[in-house]
């Protein structure tokens, strides 16, 4: 029977699979990870080494993703469940029908994963963005119909280092 290998040693094995010349994805982790190894006995975090660490008002990734496929999620079902609608009505109908599901019946479908059998169409889709989070006012639903980046959150700075 072989030991387990270590956390350490697996992410390294990884890096030697991924550190293929030309593979500049590999070639990343490879390289934060020798960074991380070089640095961990002086206090460098594995988050730190891979370019996790968060400036001031920056938002974290899984914030930034959320709020895209909330983003694109809220364009699809107006284009598919408001077409005839543009601007300050369609964001109007959409509000009005996110409230009247998350007063409905969205208390008794929450703890679901996916939408339940039965629940197809607008309903499903309004389940879907919930599940995302809590729904955007009307004024940010209209931001998200024109395309105006929600400036409440900051990507990182590309050029930081």
């Amino acid at each position: 029977m072989t030991a387990k290998a270590s956390p350490i040693d697996r992410l390294r094995r990884l890096a030697l699979r991924l550190g293929k010349p030309g593979d500049e994805d590999g070639e990343w982790f490879a390289t934060a990870l020798r960074e991380f190894e070089a640095g961990a006995r002086h206090g460098l975090t594995l988050g730190d080494a891979f370019g996790f660490r968060l400036t001031p008002g920056q938002t974290p990734f899984w914030e930034s993703e959320r709020i895209a496929k909330r983003d694109d999620l809220i364009r699809t079902i107006a284009a598919k469940h408001f077409s005839t609608l543009r601007g300050r009505p369609a964001a109007a109908a959409l509000s009005r029908a996110i409230k009247r599901y998350e007063q409905g019946r969205w208390p008794a479908h929450k703890p679901f994963a996916t939408p339940p059998p039965g629940l197809n169409g607008l309903r499903a889709a309004l389940f879907r963005l919930l599940k995302l989070g809590d729904p955007p006012a009307e004024p940010t639903i209209r931001a998200i119909f024109s395309g105006s980046p929600n400036t409440r959150f900051r990507e990182p700075d590309a050029t930081a280092g």
